[in-house]
């Protein structure tokens, strides 16, 4: 009965591994020419971005689908370190064929052919569940000729049997190294892909941010288009208000408002600024010349205001001192 768990050694060599290993994983993502390629792509790509909006839309979403899916892929490729759960293995298998060699089957201990058989079960999973040992196989000493999978047996004979002469144990050692160098050449492929995977995603969030500004803007200047007749027309409401509250006051301020001209330029500046205002805030005006024209008008007006202020000062000497 205690050799019955031996058939489960042979259902963990013939059973798919459950999940996936870093080898099936490495599958399921691009390739790292296909990386390269498109990091070259991306990198040399310097034509305009589109004016027309649905050409936009279209651009952003099909970023987003490709960062999901590059995103998708690094988050599979997480980094790990098994080469120490080989080495462990490799040392259980060796001193379970060391002692296997030493037992003498006539008075061998069912408990010590039990440990024996699991070490050699435990050894062989944890390289198993390490890489994808399909890719192995053709160089698996486990394994029978045939491609079945090589038994322990339920007898001490069997055993020894499977662990073979020197050459057969020798063999069974060293594949834990070939193991252990196809780990190694999966992590560096791993390390290459995660790198390359890093970098496409840095190059597409800068082009989406830059695609997706160019729509904020865009949208801002579509809405100021379609709004500019009540942009307009609130303007013009409040320049009429503006003249129109001159009434309140004496006739000899009117006469002064009017006749020096603040009220048109009131009103002009005021049109300017709510025209130079809007054109900043949809991005049609850059920074440099926003600053420039508010500036300016702000210059203008100060002295305009100064100069009447000196002029209206000589006017009055001069009338006094006639």
């Amino acid at each position: 009965m205690y050799l019955r768990g031996l058939s489960f050694f042979v259902i963990f060599m013939i059973l798919p591994l459950e999940g996936f290993t870093q080898s099936q994983i490495l599958r399921s993502v691009p390739s790292n020419d296909e990386l390269v390629a498109r990091l070259s792509e991306l990198s040399s790509d310097k034509t305009p971005l589109p004016d027309d909006l649905n050409i936009l839309y279209d651009l952003n979403s099909r970023y987003e689908d490709e960062l999901a899916t590059y995103r998708r892929a690094l988050a599979s490729i997480k980094p790990k370190d098994n080469s120490n759960a080989i080495d462990k293995a490799k040392a259980e298998a060796a001193s379970a064929i060391t002692e296997l060699r030493t037992i003498d089957c006539k008075i061998a201990a069912k408990d010590i052919l039990t440990r024996l058989r699991k070490s050699l079960n435990d050894s062989y999973r944890a390289i198993s569940d390490t890489i994808f040992m399909h890719d192995l196989e053709p160089d698996d000493p486990w394994r029978r000729e045939d491609g079945g999978v090589a038994s322990n047996g339920n007898t001490c004979e069997a055993l020894k049997s499977f662990i073979g002469d020197d050459t057969k144990q020798e063999a069974i050692i060293n594949f834990f190294d070939t193991v252990k160098e196809k780990y190694e050449e999966d992590a560096r492929a791993r390390e290459a892909l995660r790198g390359n995977l890093q970098k496409v995603i840095e190059l597409l969030q800068t082009r989406k941010a830059d695609v997706q500004q160019l729509l904020n803007e865009k949208t801002s200047q579509q809405q100021l288009s379609g709004s500019l007749w009540i942009v307009i027309s609130v303007i013009g409401l409040f320049s009429i208000g503006a003249i129109l509250c001159v009434k309140l006051f004496s006739e000899n301020i009117q006469m002064e408002w009017v006749t020096s001209g603040q009220v048109i330029q009131f009103v002009t500046v005021m049109i300017l600024l709510s025209v130079i205002m809007a054109l900043g805030l949809a991005g049609i005006l850059k920074e440099t010349t926003l600053g420039t024209l508010l500036g300016g008008i702000g210059g203008y007006v100060l002295a305009q205001g100064v100069g009447r202020a000196a002029a209206r000062e000589v006017s009055r000497e001069r009338s006094g001192g006639s």
